[in-house]
């Protein structure tokens, strides 16, 4: 219901229904014997009108009915004599009246509504206890001069309204917000600053607000008005909309803590008085045209956190004060070198220097004066190295180092004993030494778009103090992995996707027998790669499927090569399987490839199955010890899919439930029913494409026509009601259970041309 949560406790009993299809109050809240609820809360409903019985609740002090769908409030709910929050946000309001019957009412929030004016709320200024009124996103042009009558009001939001001149506020004010959602030319009459001298929060941020009201026709600005709320503290006058070129020497009060002037047009600030605002804490000047920060302002004895982002400041000054400076944010300047002006600021703990050419400066006496520096980023500085003194920065916990010509990580990086998140992506590292894995605090690495083709295989198996989480390095050139790459258990996020992995290293599947320290299954991403076989030391036991491949890759029209193996004893009828696969193709059983995999078994055939113009599939007969008939998986990547089959004495290839199986795992592989996946499912079933390739046939019709086909090519019309069961159960399995059902409920009869 807003801010001010000293008027917006809930007491109890509490009745509360949200996120439901409720299109009024519910009844049993007006039965005789029901709880006497003091909060009534019916959120994210589709409430359309107020029961007159509401009158019987006659203990509601809070009722929240926001964002529903209520065209009118009955003079009933204002007249509850305990009433003293009422929220009706988003709901389809334009007119309410005789609000003034509630009495007691401290709180109001009628933001999201249609109303055109305050005066649409009738007796609105007539609300004497009123103390925070919230008309966000309506439709206000203006704030009336009678809402000074309001002498108890302290908090008013009219955010995102088209107001563009205020001549009254209540003197009692302490909070206004009047954040702009369009291009707004604000004005406000000079003696606003002297009538409310309470106001501490004041947020004009989106207007559209010069330096001088010209509108008035004098020097006194909207800024300089603002310097006469004496108990200001938090002043935000941001954003796209306004261009403020120049400030007054003394536009704020000496109370000011947080200021913030983003996105204006200020070039030289050189004659504010920023050291006699002893209070101010935050100080943001993003998105300006600053070109040097005035040395008033580094006098500023208080200041904790500066943002000069996006101006073209090329020096700082040499006489700092910021003894309790703990952030500063000088990215998109026009730095040459790190500022060592900054040792005189003792306290920071962020330090932000991006995208500025800071190139290799030296840096040493920087660092060790920083001891409390927890993070620091000199992402795009165009550095080839680790800034010099900076392992030597205990406690820093994030390094960012993105977007340079860094060529290696140095051992030193084991002084930093508090890095957790090491950002190093887009550089030219070249490998990933061992000691990057015996960091102790280190929780996430970022090392994609490197050139990274070597990971050390000294990788230790003691796992004692080890805390790494995250290993990116996607986008790299990799071509194996070390299997002491297993040994790091900790890891619950291995992305390396788009490499040049022609075989799926066994570090990855050994990773996937574990769960990671919260008893999770790890998430290993391998997208992008040209993985074509098996590896030779696959433990047979392990899901395939644990290894992960996100993103549009599924797409069967992205899938360029497949691999089967057909693994299995003598005579369990694998090779006449793969007989009867390339038959349709015209082929004939192709070279022996007995030396193409040494994984303990023998590849006694191989050839290429032609499925369709783009896709071929690699079929491969195989017989191996009873271990290697323990899988049944089916595992892809970008341009593979591998199905491994075992024990086919139970599908018994003369007949066909083998390949309804196949299909199946195909519809695995796919999210989607396109043309491709239709042709690669009926060459499974083995049935001819050209009755299901009309484009405007429904899937309903596709589906049907495909099992008719099914059924007449094996002359068995009596399996048809076992085919549709065995249809619905793939598609419940592929996860469009809405067509299964649709499916499901089709007459038998109808199945039939």
């Amino acid at each position: 219901m807003g801010s001010a949560s000293s008027l917006l406790s809930e007491p109890e009993p509490k009745f509360e229904v949200t996120n439901t299809s409720v299109r009024a109050l519910p009844n049993i809240l007006f039965d005789a014997d029901s709880i006497p609820f003091k909060t009534l809360k019916l959120t994210n409903n589709n409430i359309l009108s107020i029961q007159h019985e509401v009158q019987q609740l006659t203990s509601l002090e809070v009722v929240d009915l926001s964002h529903n769908k209520i065209a009118r409030v009955p003079f009933q709910l204002l007249e509850l004599p305990r009433l003293r929050c009422l929220s009706l946000a988003g709901n389809c309001l334009q007119k309410i009246y005789d609000v003034n019957k509630a009495t007691k009412l401290q709180y109001l929030d009628i933001s999201e509504n249609h109303f055109e004016s305050m005066l649409d709320v009738h007796g609105l200024f007539e609300l004497n206890k009123l103390k925070n009124l919230q008309m966000r996103s309506n439709r206000l042009t203006e704030i009336p001069d009678i809402i000074s009558k309001l002498h108890s009001l302290q908090y008013l939001d009219c955010s995102l309204n088209e107001i563009r001149i205020i001549n009254k506020l209540p003197a009692a004010l302490h909070t206004f917000k009047l954040r702009a959602g369009r291009n707004s030319r604000l004005t406000i009459v000079s003696n606003i600053g002297n009538t409310c001298r309470r106001m501490k929060h004041l947020d004009l941020s989106n207007n559209h607000i010069d330096s001088k009201d010209e509108a008035m026709d004098n020097e006194i600005g909207v800024l300089s008005t603002v310097s006469q709320m004496t108990k200001l503290t938090y002043l935000n006058v941001e954003a796209r909309a306004n261009c403020i070129v120049s400030l007054p020497e003394k536009m704020a009060p000496e109370m000011l803590e947080e200021l913030y002037l983003d996105d204006n047009e200020l070039n030289d600030i050189s004659n504010v008085k920023f050291n006699s605002m002893a209070k101010l804490r935050i100080l943001s000047l993003r998105n300006n045209h600053l070109q040097t920060i005035p040395d008033s302002l580094g006098r500023v004895f208080n200041l904790e956190t500066l943002d000069l982002e996006g101006n073209q400041i090329n020096d700082i000054p040499e006489n700092l004060s910021w003894t309790r400076l703990k952030k500063i944010n000088l990215s998109k300047n026009k730095l040459k070198q790190f500022p060592t002006q900054l040792e005189k600021a003792p306290q920071l703990e962020n330090l932000n220097l991006s995208n500025n050419t800071l190139g290799d400066t030296t840096t040493r006496t920087l660092f060790s004066t920083l001891q409390k520096l927890k993070c620091l980023n000199i992402k795009n500085t165009d550095s080839k190295h680790i800034p010099d003194g900076c392992c030597h920065s205990e406690n820093l916990e994030e390094l960012i180092l993105s977007d340079n010509n860094i060529e290696e990580i140095p051992h030193d990086i084991q002084q930093m004993k508090n890095l957790q998140e090491l950002h190093i992506d887009n550089n030219n590292i070249e490998v990933v030494p061992k000691h990057v894995f015996q960091h102790t605090s280190l929780k996430s690495i970022h090392a994609n778009d490197n050139k990274i083709h070597t990971v050390s295989h000294k990788i230790s198996a003691n796992n004692k103090g080890r805390r790494l989480t995250l290993l990116d390095m996607s986008n790299n050139i990799l071509k194996s992995l070390p299997s002491s790459l297993q040994n790091v258990t900790t890891l619950k996020t291995f992305d390396v996707s788009y490499n040049q992995m022609y075989f799926i290293p066994s570090a990855l599947v050994e990773l996937t027998a574990t769960t990671d320290s919260d008893n999770k299954q790890r998430e290993i991403l391998i997208k992008g790669n040209l993985a074509r076989n098996i590896p030779s030391s696959v433990n047979k036991n392990v899901p395939l499927t644990n290894l992960k491949s996100v993103g549009d890759e599924s797409d069967i029209n992205q899938l360029k090569r497949a691999c089967m193996y057909f693994i299995g004893s003598r005579s369990s009828g694998k090779s006449l399987l793969m007989r009867k696969l390339l038959l349709a193709s015209g082929r004939k059983s192709g070279v022996p490839e007995t030396n193409s995999l040494k994984n303990n078994a023998a590849f006694l055939n191989s050839n290429i199955w032609p499925v369709h113009d783009d896709i071929d599939i690699k079929v491969t007969d195989c017989s191996g010890p009873v271990e290697l008939q323990a899988i049944a998986q089916l595992f892809f990547v970008t341009n593979a899919v591998y199905i491994i089959t075992v024990n086919l004495k139970q599908y018994d290839p003369s007949g066909d439930s083998f390949r309804q199986k196949l299909s199946r795992a195909v519809d695995l592989v796919t999210e989607r029913f396109d043309s491709q996946k239709w042709k690669l499912l009926a060459q499974f079933l083995g049935i001819q494409t050209e009755a299901i390739d009309r484009e405007r046939i429904s899937v309903k019709d596709k589906l049907r026509t495909m099992v008719q086909a099914w059924s007449e090519k094996h002359q068995a019309p009596a399996l048809i009601p076992m085919m549709k069961d065995k249809l619905v159960q793939a598609l419940r399995v592929v996860g469009d259970a809405q067509l299964a059902n649709d499916i499901e409920h089709i007459s038998i009869q109808n199945w039939t041309l």
